[in-house]
């Protein structure tokens, strides 16, 4: 049974010439300074009720209701984590983001890809 493992990207586009490992230092930057840093609370309650709204939404029809009910039996074996997985979201606090950035992010492992647009064909 494939459990889900997690996926974070985080992405910064540059203008042509630039230094992609400073742009990378800068990005990495940034993360640490949201997994140390303060964050307003008004900030993470936005970025939740956005997520929960797309969540809701997507299944407002018959074929988003299978996908949520569908994914959940794929990837945990239980149907009832679809509305489980909500309820989650709704109590996700600034301190498990911070929590989560700083253990997995952070101290995780990291994988970077550097995509440059070559010369017109």
């Amino acid at each position: 049974l494939y459990a889900d493992a997690g996926l974070l990207a985080a992405y910064a586009i540059a203008a042509s010439g630039q230094n992609l490992r400073k742009l990378e230092d800068a990005l990495l930057a940034q993360i640490t300074n949201l997994a140390h840093g303060r964050v307003p609370y008004l900030e993470v309650d936005k970025v939740r009720t956005q997520m929960l709204t797309a969540a809701v939404l997507a299944r407002q029809t018959p074929q988003g209701q299978a996908d949520a009910i569908g994914r959940a039996v794929f990837l945990h074996g239980d149907a009832a984590e679809a509305d489980a997985r909500l309820n989650r979201l709704q109590a996700v606090r600034i301190s498990d983001v911070q929590r989560v950035l700083e253990q997995y992010v952070l101290r995780g492992k990291r994988v970077t890809i550097d995509y440059v647009q070559g010369a017109a064909a």
